[in-house]
């Protein structure tokens, strides 16, 4: 095209990328190689000039560093320790080709529902089993909606059931049921004597985000063959899984996972059993807890979740706590015995002397928000804007929030600037990264990384969690340097 024509295709591009410091360097540098073809006068010059551009961006261009970065350690990390021989023997026994595959799932929530749509995209036929044929009904629709909203080409067959005597024969289980651990023991108790005893290739993974796997896995005969699988919510969208090796867990059940994993073409990363959670949520903790003493502060939500969308994440840690359900961060702490008594003394199990910020489990208890799965949340979510997904403002939260800085002594509220929200939330979920690495719970940074990156909305410009801290020490909090 014209050098005039060029122009106005370039200023086109360039108004829909992200800018050039927010992740928009590789692409606004094609834009000025495709603006020099115009330009110059010989096919030479507009060569030199793209490759003055390539050079610029390989060679110096942070942005590019990091993506790089990125693509290297998500291709590390999805191989979750596993050797190529045992990945390779493992793929074509756990191939959905084999019908002797077949998938069940317990718990037809919203969780189950997205773990259920993963294998039957994937061509597995999948058992799904819930208490109640209620339940059953109305997660069932949701699934085969999704399946026609996606266009499944190679579908496998589902069948529902409420009784657990369904899923014999099965070859994989995975219980997606919420997080209470007797319960969990009491479905795998079951799951032993169905499931695991009468086939010795059989596996049974509980999908928990914070849950002692070794603890469920006592309750069976075959512990070599349970571990964790840890999706991600909408679990049919998200492409992480956190596989979680438990102390017994067999190096080839270890295989099995990941190459079902690879099938249903999540990228999966290899986690130990800890404390308090695996990477991901464990990391989350301090990110959030952080942001609720921000709102004590003086900030609002939305100046929370501003600061870090415009550091580049996907979603603030408030909308994620709306995405994740207020409702069930509550019964997790209320299982790790934080919640505040009923006298109004500290929980149980909360450590001397720790701040605790009870913010959200107010929100939940006194107010009934559980998030955006009840249009509620730290935000209010109206279904007539982006299906009811965006964040906006809320009257409510708002006059709850003073009324809560009120009770505590908070008289003059401060409104933190971004670089200062964005600190002091991400130096914490860095520094816990750090810590799991001391436990073993992660192998390496790479692996928090990646972790973060496809589950958590970090920007893939800015590398991860622990190479951004590493690269910048919180430096360039605000920007990209």
């Amino acid at each position: 095209p014209g050098g005039e024509d060029a122009e106005m295709v370039a200023a086109a591009i360039r108004k829909k990328a992200a800018a050039r410091e927010r992740g928009g360097a590789a692409v606004h540098g094609c834009v000025d190689a495709v603006l020099a073809a115009a330009r110059v006068a010989t096919f030479e010059e507009g060569l030199a000039k793209e490759k003055e551009i390539f050079e610029r961006l390989l060679g110096r261009s942070e942005q590019g560093r990091a993506r790089r970065y990125a693509f290297f350690a998500e291709r590390r990390a999805t191989s979750g320790g596993v050797s190529k021989a045992a990945l390779g023997a493992a793929m074509p026994v756990t191939s959905p080709a084999d019908k002797r595959n077949k998938i069940g799932v317990v718990g037809a929530g919203l969780m189950g529902g997205g773990i259920v749509i993963n294998f039957l995209r994937a061509g597995y036929d999948v058992a799904l089993v819930d208490k109640d044929d209620g339940s059953l009904g109305r997660g069932a629709e949701t699934i085969r909606r999704q399946l026609a909203r996606h266009k499944a080409r190679r579908a496998g067959t589902l069948s529902t059931s409420t009784d657990l005597t369904s899923l014999a024969g099965c070859r994989l289980v995975v219980e997606a049921v919420f997080e209470n651990l007797e319960l969990k023991k009491t479905i795998f108790r079951s799951l032993n004597t169905i499931v695991l005893a009468p086939d010795p290739h059989a596996i049974c993974c509980t999908n928990t985000s914070t849950l002692d796997v070794d603890a469920v896995a006592a309750v069976t005969s075959a512990p070599e063959r349970v571990m964790g699988m840890h999706f991600f919510s909408p679990a049919h969208l998200m492409r992480l899984v956190e596989n979680v090796q438990g102390r017994r867990t067999s190096p080839v059940t270890l295989a099995a996972i990941t190459a079902y994993c690879r099938h249903i073409k999540k990228v999966a990363v290899m986690v130990q059993n800890g404390k308090n959670g695996f990477v991901g949520n464990r990391m989350l903790d301090p990110f959030t807890s952080e942001a609720m003493f921000l709102l004590e502060d003086g900030a609002s939500p939305s100046d929370v979740d501003r600061a870090l969308t415009d550091f580049g994440m996907k979603a603030g840690p408030l909308q994620i706590s709306d995405i994740a359900g207020l409702d069930i961060n509550y019964l997790i702490r209320k299982e790790k015995g934080l919640l505040a008594r009923e006298d109004g003394s500290p929980g149980p199990n909360r450590r001397p002397g720790e701040d605790y910020c009870e913010i959200t489990d107010d929100l939940y208890a006194l107010l009934g928000r559980r998030g955006q799965k009840n249009g509620r949340g730290f935000f209010d979510y109206d279904p007539k804007v982006a299906k009811g997904r965006a964040p906006l403002p809320s009257p409510e939260v708002d006059a709850f929030l003073a009324k809560h800085r009120a009770l505590i002594g908070r008289t003059e509220a401060r409104v933190p600037p971004p670089g200062e929200v964005v600190l002091r939330t991400l130096l914490g979920l860095v520094n816990e990264g750090f810590k799991l690495l001391a436990e073993g719970v992660a192998a390496n940074p790479s692996d928090v990384d990646v972790i973060y990156l496809n589950g958590y909305g970090w920007p893939v410009w800015r590398g991860g969690a622990p190479y951004w801290g590493g690269e910048t020490g919180g430096g360039a909090a605000g920007g990209q340097k």
